[in-house]
């Protein structure tokens, strides 16, 4: 059984220890992240394994950092794979978030909380870009 508190509470520990003001800082934060609950290393998810939990956590650190708005050439560039393996990773986590329930409730905890994290960055950048502009 998932411990929710523990996930969140690692969730909370890696948002907070640097700020986020990059998209490239965010999909490292979301690679950790993704890399910390599925108990694997960033350099298994960033490597060409096919080896199943390895590739399901790339499928949904993928997903994630799509949400944020990168593009599918982004993603290829951050997670060393060309754009035709990126929409089929998408596709893949797509499938495993309806099908297992597992992936569900982490993808919809880490979502949630990365969300929450970026709203409050997009309010920092704001207030510095208006103090900067005055």
């Amino acid at each position: 059984m998932l411990d929710t508190n523990k996930i969140i509470a690692n969730i909370k520990t890696l948002l907070a220890s640097q700020p986020i003001y990059s998209l490239p800082k965010l999909y490292s934060q979301i690679v950790e992240i993704v890399c910390n609950l599925y108990d694997i290393e960033s350099k298994d998810l960033l490597s060409h394994t096919r080896r199943r939990e390895i590739a399901e956590a790339r499928h949904i650190a993928i997903k994630l950092c799509s949400l944020m708005g990168a593009t599918s050439a982004t993603l290829g560039r951050h997670f060393q794979r060309n754009r035709s393996t990126i929409w089929n990773s998408l596709r893949r986590a797509e499938e495993l978030i309806t099908i297992d329930n597992r992936h569900k409730v982490l993808y919809n905890q880490i979502y949630q909380e990365i969300y929450k994290d970026l709203e409050c960055a997009k309010d920092v950048n704001n207030r510095i870009w208006k103090i900067q502009s005055l």
